[in-house]
């Protein structure tokens, strides 16, 4: 019953006792019918129905050895996250992604129960370090935001104040997987604490993040070299070649958001030659991503196409809904650009399926992506309804923003169309602010039909009143120009 999930035989050995003893427990339950067995391809779990594992627990607890139990259940599955850290960063990564998920309920279940383990206990800092430990699981299935959370349960701990390395990964965790954007007063604080307690590695990926914060959203070029050559450094001197592939993307994203793409170009094929080194193919296909980023923006469009169906064919080996969900909307974009809006409507619409499947309630990206194809295929109608359910939903993250960005460039165009060139010049310049503010998209290209948008609104207005209105436009902040974009986009 300590068990969330279902659970394997080395799971039962490794907690409940000895090898011989634990497989004669589990064989006289599955005698009795009171655990159930599931013959998987490769391997055997078990598990039982809620109603029994509720009894058992109340038992379990009357029997006063729960504490133990569930001490020892906490240290297995801490040490098999470990484990799959180093899995998921090779040519077993999928085969791991597979077993991690298999395992899932108990990594939660042992990470709330450290989480809430009495004041003096040293169980919370465990629980952080499995919640680290599944840093790659949280990241390749899209379910970042929950390592996040159990990263600022964590803080508000009384123990979570303590100045320790457990603090320092806490802190870096709730910044990388929290969705803090350009906001470091966590990541500041981590740094400085891994630095106090000696954790190279800890202190190699916060100054990479960090760096990445600095040369894609905050656009301070000169601190992002300086902080990821010094993750550089300190990756090189632990032979970590997976860290040293990460840095190489920050620094690739911070050429980009400068438009030096050749450089940005020969990082992301050092970074790629790196991800192959290892087998590990998923953050491949990531790197292969970024490389179809620069072909976009460099206006070759056929091999960025290539570059993300490459990204999606690699993700469908098994890298997760997530991983094929990012490669469909690059792909779409791509497609997008190339004149081919029934197509990449479909592309979208792909993606839309695919996180409704996932259970998840934020699709910003995707409906902003259809409605940008309907406005091209002429559908203003359809354009205007997903534009308009697009911008009240919660602004959570950097994705969200750029869709806000999408959105807002989506309408001006409409506008335009409707020939009320004011409105446009404001929406765009709403859409600049925005993007100047955040550092979101800096290097990306704007939009299909942006630039010759923005002329005509130019030509329309002539220059001083269309100056006048970009700059209206460009002073509102994020929740001021939603609201004026909603006075046309909200469905009639």
């Amino acid at each position: 019953s300590v068990f969330a999930g279902g659970w394997t035989l080395a799971a039962v050995e490794a907690v409940c006792g000895e090898k011989e003893e634990g497989f004669d427990l589990l064989s006289r339950l599955v005698d009795k019918s009171l655990v159930m067995v599931q013959e998987l391809a490769d391997h055997t779990r078990y598990n039982m129905l809620e109603t029994i594992r509720q009894y058992a627990r109340e038992k379990l607890l009357a029997s006063g050895e729960g504490e133990a139990l569930r001490q020892r259940h906490l240290a297995y599955y801490l040490q098999l996250g470990e484990e799959g850290d180093q899995k998921l960063q090779g040519g077993e990564q999928i085969a791991w992604l597979k077993r991690l998920g298999e395992e899932l309920e108990n990594f939660r279940a042992a990470i709330q129960w450290s989480l809430g383990a009495p004041p003096g206990s040293a169980l919370p800092q465990l629980g952080v370090q499995l919640n680290w430990a599944l840093f790659l699981y949280w990241g390749h299935t899209g379910s970042t935001l929950e390592g996040g959370r159990y990263c600022e349960s964590f803080l508000a701990l009384p123990t979570g104040q303590e100045q320790t390395a457990a603090r320092a990964l806490a802190l870096l965790g709730a910044q990388w997987l929290g969705g803090r954007g350009s906001d470091t007063t966590y990541i500041d604080e981590s740094i400085a604490l891994f630095r106090q307690v000696g954790d190279r590695r800890g202190l190699a990926w916060a100054l990479a993040h960090l760096g990445l914060i600095e040369g894609t959203r905050r656009l301070n070029y000169p601190r992002a070299e300086t902080l990821l050559a010094e993750s550089d450094g300190l990756f090189q001197a632990l032979g970590d070649r997976g860290g040293l592939a990460n840095v190489r993307g920050g620094q690739a994203l911070t050429a980009m958001s400068q438009g030096d793409y050749a450089r940005a170009r020969a990082l992301q094929q050092e970074g790629a030659a790196l991800y192959q080194s290892l087998g590990d193919r998923i953050n491949y296909g990531a790197t292969a991503s970024h490389m179809g980023l620069v072909d976009l923006r460099e206006g070759d469009y056929v091999a960025a196409r290539a570059h993300f169906a490459e990204r999606v064919a690699i993700s469908r080996e098994g890298g997760g809904a997530h991983n094929i969900r990012t490669g469909l909307l690059f792909l779409g974009t791509a497609i997008l650009f190339q004149g081919d809006y029934q197509e990449a409507l479909a592309i979208f619409t792909e993606s839309l399926a695919l996180v409704q499947q996932m259970g998840l309630r934020w699709y910003n990206l995707e409906m902003v992506s259809m409605g940008e194809a309907y406005r091209l295929l002429g559908n203003k109608q359809e354009a205007v309804r997903l534009f308009g359910e697009s911008l009240p939903l919660p602004v959570r993250d950097g994705n969200d923003r750029w869709s806000v960005i999408v959105c807002l460039r989506g309408l001006a165009g409409l506008a335009l169309a409707a020939g009320d060139g004011m409105r446009a010049a404001r929406l765009l310049g709403a859409a600049e602010g925005i993007q100047s503010a955040t550092g979101i998209g800096v290097g990306l290209p704007a939009g299909v039909t942006y630039q010759q948008d923005r002329a005509a609104a130019r030509a329309h207005l002539g220059e001083a009143a269309f100056e006048a209105a970009w700059a209206a436009g460009q002073a509102m902040s994020l929740e001021q120009a939603v609201a004026y974009a909603l006075e046309e986009a909200s469905p009639q």
